[in-house]
């Protein structure tokens, strides 16, 4: 850590958020596809859960806000998305469009950040 005894005593609590669990992910990445058309099977949601293992829950909603591009980006240009009449003519959110976003996107917490993480939450 960067921090000084000094500056990390001025700090009333310290309050370790591990990262979501497999159930946590599953619930979020429902949320966070709520209100959205997509088609993603609940099989394929258990997938996604999988492959984000270690990911934060700011790492989920980065990856499904990348996945909802996917119908936009799959229009072509800016010239085709504001030509576009009606948001009904856009194509769900595929789970081929969270593949893409996996490959584009990695999570932010690293194996040895999670180590030193816990090693300061045994230390209260």
């Amino acid at each position: 850590w960067d921090l000084d005894e000094a500056v990390l005593r001025r700090f009333e609590r310290r309050i370790y958020v591990p990262l979501p669990d497999k159930t946590t992910r599953f619930v979020l990445l429902q949320n966070l596809l709520e209100g959205n058309r997509h088609s993603l099977s609940l099989g394929e949601i258990e997938e996604l859960v999988s492959r984000t293992e270690g990911y934060s829950c700011s790492d989920l909603t980065f990856l499904c806000s990348e996945a909802a591009f996917g119908p936009l980006r799959s229009l072509g240009g800016v010239n085709e998305i504001a030509s576009l009449e009606s948001k009904d003519l856009l194509r769900p959110i595929l789970v081929d469009d969270f593949w893409n976003s996996l490959k584009n996107s990695k999570r932010s917490v690293s194996n040895r950040m999670l180590q030193r993480y816990e090693e300061w939450e045994m230390e209260c």
